[in-house]
């Protein structure tokens, strides 16, 4: 756990104004900032910049924050991540939980200095280099601008065994990591070479591969030489660093662009990536590896809802589509299917009709099952009894794994048509196939772990407060200066909804404790659901509102009153129900005159 202070140190430091400001364009609006909201489509500025409470708020999307809430939702980072990039901005050191960690933390330090210095090195040389020239011409022939190779950062590794190590020592870099990054290997004899090493890229064009944050933590490198016998591609081996599963190569450029259109696109290869963002189609990436993982799915998932595979329209391309599949659905991404015309991928196809054409075609694109329902009537033959069931059991399983009542009915339309039988025949089958299920509408989500000794309020409970309730709040955080004679009057039982009675309590316990501040309200509830109904009060009491000292005190007394109200109709309740003793309705009674004489004494 990062310390308290530490973490209230850096939120100190980073004016949320200034951070914000290297994002979005603020405009200033009286003592407030404006912008358009990074995180829904809109065309009238509702995104707030609030410095005096250092915090962020959108009356769009009612998204909002602090300085490190907005890096989490804009970089799509976890929290933890966030304090440490805002500690690393103002020169603040976040501590590690141990030594372990900080040992491994400091052997990934060393081993990104060597993927980025080695990164430089390449670029220079194919710029500059005479060797480069290979490469460049390479370049050249399939059509990949100057811009390009600057933004994309491709090098050229030299064809020699011992430049990597050899600019390894010249750079004061740590060998043996340069060992457990992967660029370089050890010999079995060294005697041609005095630091034991070889290089494991040589004479070919470089890919860097970067994190989602642009990173560089791994190369791809791909083959320039006919004598070269390693291989067309050769990349990166897993290091601590790197675990091709779990990385997708170009999604730090992509990932605002994937935000903001709301899916993405995938294609098999790194060139056919750098054309579609030349092009102008920035929502783009690779997956690394052979085939889809999880991991690279939920990672997708973090930008945007939807994906689009653009593969190539052969066997092979629809084939791994399939695989996709199982893959995305598991991740509850909705999936949509390319195919290019034969003989072209994306880099081809734009290079040949441009990238007009490209954003036709890709408006084009297939539903998954409808794309899946074509596929298996390719490899099974409809007109035979056989086929056509191997088409229903295979169409029925691949609905079960969506889980989506009405793509179900929808295909089994499809599927019956197609077939020339019924919708009820098809989705009887359906039904037949095992573990079909309804459990979408059993299941509910797990949402992420919270202390709950940390939480007074559990995400179930909360209930949106009634618009008497938010206004006493927000006439509460607007008025500090009558909290004394808050706490000697108000009963949190006046309120009726229980988040906002809790939220009032803690507020005024801070106060009275000489602890009262804004984190420290925030801390105490961090249900997303109660922090967002929390920024919106908090951002609201920047308003200036007319004395609102004597509409605090009306509205204590007239929730007073309702209070009141309520017992009252509780004992007339009881004094008729039946068989009640003379003794309790005395009792009643006595209680009822007392709660007029409370109702009808001032609150002062």
């Amino acid at each position: 756990m990062i310390p308290e202070v530490i973490i209230d140190q850096i939120r100190d430091a980073n004016d949320i104004v200034e951070v914000i400001s290297a994002y979005l364009p603020l405009k200033k609006k009286g003592s407030e900032f404006v912008a358009l909201c990074p995180f829904h489509n809109e065309k009238t500025p509702s995104f707030y910049v609030v410095p005096q409470k250092q915090m962020f708020y959108c009356h769009g999307c009612h998204k909002g924050g602090d300085v490190f809430k907005f890096l989490c939702e804009y970089e799509h980072i976890h929290y933890p991540e966030a304090i440490r990039r805002l500690g690393e901005r103002v020169g603040i050191e976040v501590p590690e939980d141990n030594s372990e960690s900080s040992l491994k933390r400091s052997v990934k330090e060393s081993m990104l200095r060597i993927h980025e210095e080695f990164t430089q090195y390449w670029h220079r040389q194919l710029l500059t280099s005479a060797e480069g020239q290979i490469a460049r011409d390479y370049l050249e022939k399939r059509g990949v601008s100057a811009q390009s190779i600057e933004d994309f950062r491709l090098g050229y590794a030299p064809k020699l065994w011992e430049d990597i190590p050899v600019m390894a020592q010249r750079l004061h870099l740590d060998m043996n990591h340069l060992v457990e990054s992967g660029l370089a290997l050890a010999r079995q004899s060294d005697e041609k070479n005095t630091s034991g090493l070889y290089g494991r890229f040589r004479g070919r064009l470089m890919f860097p591969i970067c994190d989602d944050q642009g990173h560089v933590i791994a190369f791809s490198a791909r083959v320039l030489y006919p004598d070269d016998k390693m291989g067309k591609y050769v990349n990166s081996p897993e290091t601590p660093l790197f675990h091709k599963g779990k990385v997708i190569y170009g999604l730090d450029r992509a990932k605002r662009e994937i935000t903001q259109k709301k899916y993405s696109i995938v294609c098999e290869g790194q060139l056919d990536l750098i054309s579609c963002h030349a092009a102008g189609f920035r929502n783009v990436v690779a997956p690394q590896g052979t085939a889809f993982t999880m991991d690279q799915a939920r990672l997708l998932k973090r930008f945007a809802p939807e994906v689009v595979l653009c593969f190539d329209g052969d066997n092979a391309g629809q084939n791994a589509i399939v695989k996709a599949f199982d893959i995305l659905i598991k991740s509850e991404l909705s999936m949509k299917v390319l195919f290019l015309p034969d003989q072209h991928d994306p880099d081809s196809f734009i290079k040949a009709y441009g990238a007009e054409a490209f954003g036709k075609l890709l408006s084009t694109a297939h539903q998954f099952f409808d794309f899946y329902l074509a596929y298996l009537c390719q490899h099974h033959n409809k007109d035979s009894d056989s086929g056509r069931l191997q088409i229903v059991q295979a169409m029925g399983e691949a609905l079960n794994k969506a889980d989506q009542p009405l793509l179900t009915d929808t295909y089994a339309q499809k599927t019956a048509n197609l077939l020339n039988v019924s919708t009820q025949t098809i989705l009887d089958q359906f039904k037949r196939i095992p573990q079909y299920s309804e459990r979408r509408y059993t299941e509910i989500p797990v949402s992420e772990e919270i202390d709950e000794n940390d939480e007074l309020i559990d995400e179930e409970e909360f209930i949106s407060p009634s618009k008497q309730d938010r206004w006493l709040l927000k006439l509460l955080l607007m008025n500090e200066s009558q909290w004394n004679w808050v706490s000697q009057y108000f009963q949190p039982e006046w309120v009726e909804n229980k988040s906002v009675r809790e939220i009032i309590t803690y507020i005024l316990d801070l106060h009275t404790a000489g602890e009262w501040s804004q984190n420290a309200l925030l801390k105490a509830f961090p249900s997303p659901n109660v922090q967002q109904f929390l920024y919106e009060t908090l951002v609201q009491t920047e308003e200036n509102i007319p004395e609102k000292e004597r509409q605090l005190q009306e509205l204590l007394l007239t929730l007073r009153n309702k209070h009141c109200d309520r017992l009252l109709r509780n004992v007339n309740q009881q004094l008729l129900k039946p068989g009640i003793s003379l003794d309790e309705q005395l009792q009643l009674l006595q209680q009822k005159e007392r709660i007029r004489q409370i109702k009808s004494s001032p609150l002062l």
